[in-house]
């Protein structure tokens, strides 16, 4: 009863401004991927079906797998795209989804409903929810990467909740 069951990630905004949100052009995708965790994220399923879609969809959306970097240069990566690519069995945003939040891009992970209330958000949703209980994972990617204004809102939103839950002078 009085124990911590939940808390935030502490993520250092001073090392990620945000940066707008612009898209021109085709939405930028990345996939990120560790090998040792491709199965216990999903990743490889993922990177399946965003490759899926880049294949039915070239002039809308690219799509790149990306691991093996360093920190500075996973994170330049991210500031030079749109969505990324997180994980697909989560509840709530981990480090990566955050830091991409964070910069003013669109995770894809873990954005459950009960996360949501967990931090008393009842209107702002900035996360793609992917779960692996969705009968259709690619159908709601492909909703999300073609709707640009949601995008654009989302990008926005993402900042402000990592901002107020997530900032590691307040965790």
């Amino acid at each position: 009863g009085d124990k911590v069951t939940f808390t935030n990630i502490p993520v250092d905004l001073s090392n990620l401004p945000f940066t707008p949100f612009e898209i021109k052009g085709r939405i930028k995708v990345i996939v990120a991927i560790r090998p040792e965790y491709k199965i216990k994220k999903g990743t490889g399923r993922l990177l399946e079906i965003c490759k899926c879609l880049e294949s039915e969809m070239p002039d809308k959306i690219s799509v790149e797998a990306v691991g093996g970097l360093s920190l500075n240069d996973y994170l330049d990566k991210i500031r030079h795209s749109h969505v990324v690519i997180d994980q697909l069995y989560a509840y709530s945003p981990a480090t990566n989804a955050l830091q991409t939040m964070a910069l003013g891009r669109i995770a894809a992970s873990g954005g459950e409903p009960e996360y949501y209330s967990y931090i008393n958000e009842p209107d702002r949703r900035p996360i793609i929810p992917l779960s692996p209980l969705d009968p259709d994972i690619k159908e709601t990617l492909r909703r999300y990467l073609l709707d640009r204004n949601l995008m654009e809102k989302m990008s926005a939103q993402g900042r402000f909740i990592v901002e107020r839950e997530n900032d590691s002078r307040i965790v």
